[in-house]
């Protein structure tokens, strides 16, 4: 059977059902969900462990700002214990400037202890 011309994002219902969360937060774990997994199926990294992803690519298909996802929708997710997040100062060798880098868990005991 051929691949499919189209993937899709997968929602843990614990976190579908949370309320608290607003549905832009819920978008958001979904693309970091499949972004670990695409990682993972290129034995880059291992569920649970930390793996990159910028903001820009988490807010382009939302068509919100990068802030907005930096500064509101993340630490909701955050707060729930669903993620945690760091940040790696590095040097941008190809435009010669600083450059930082988000880093991203998912709380895979926090989901799965949950449902």
């Amino acid at each position: 059977m051929a691949r499919l011309p189209y993937t899709f994002h997968n929602i843990p219902n614990i976190v579908f059902e949370n309320s608290a969360l607003s549905p832009y937060a819920k978008l958001i774990l979904a693309y970091l969900i499949n972004r670990e997994s695409l990682l993972i199926n290129q034995d880059k990294c291992k569920s649970g462990d930390w793996f990159p992803a910028s903001y820009a690519a988490i807010a382009s298909p939302l068509g919100v700002g990068e802030q907005v996802v930096r500064k509101k929708y993340v630490p909701q997710l955050e707060q729930a214990g669903l993620i945690e997040t760091k940040t790696e100062q590095g040097f941008d060798r190809k435009e010669w400037i600083p450059k930082k880098t988000c880093l991203y868990r998912i709380r895979w005991d926090k989901i799965i202890s949950k449902e």
